[in-house]
Formats: C-alpha cells, structure tokens, sequence
C-alpha cells in the first residue's frame, strides 16, 4: 500500500461496488479506493471457512477495465451504495 501512495496519494475514501457470490462459500468483491491522484480499482475473492473469512485473491489497477466486469463499466449492472 505505501508504493500506491507514493504515486497516487493518501487515502481519500472508498466504495464497495459489487458483492457477486460464487457459492455459499465464496465471494467475489469490486471496490473503488479514492486517492489524492485518483481513484485504484480492486477485486477480491472471500473464502469463508470454518474457522474464519480469508482473501483468497487480490487484484488491482488504475485502469477500471483491466479489474471490473464489462458490465459494470458500460453500466448495465448496479452498483452497492453503502
């Protein structure tokens, strides 16, 4: 996270854009996280075991394409408000 905000800034806010859930056991999220230079997209996948919740995945980029469904970005599909 410190290379991110050497480059993009300091952390401004961010906004849960989509929960899809694969199975019972399994997440995937879309969030925005809104620096001082601009905003960085991620989705992660939430693997729920037994003994707790895990990330099982991370990706990341600047470029909304390379992380969101192309859906999302044409806007054909909601988006979580929270």
């Amino acid at each position: 996270m410190l290379q991110i905000q050497s480059t993009h800034g300091n952390y401004q806010s961010h906004q849960i854009l989509k929960e899809v859930v694969i199975t019972n056991n399994l997440s995937r999220f879309y969030v925005v996280l809104f620096l001082e230079r601009g905003p960085i997209y991620f989705s992660f996948d939430v693997y729920k075991r037994s003994i707790g919740e895990i990330i099982s995945d991370l990706n990341f980029s600047t470029k909304a394409d390379q992380i969101l469904p192309q859906e999302m970005i044409q806007g054909k599909l909601n988006v979580l408000v929270k």
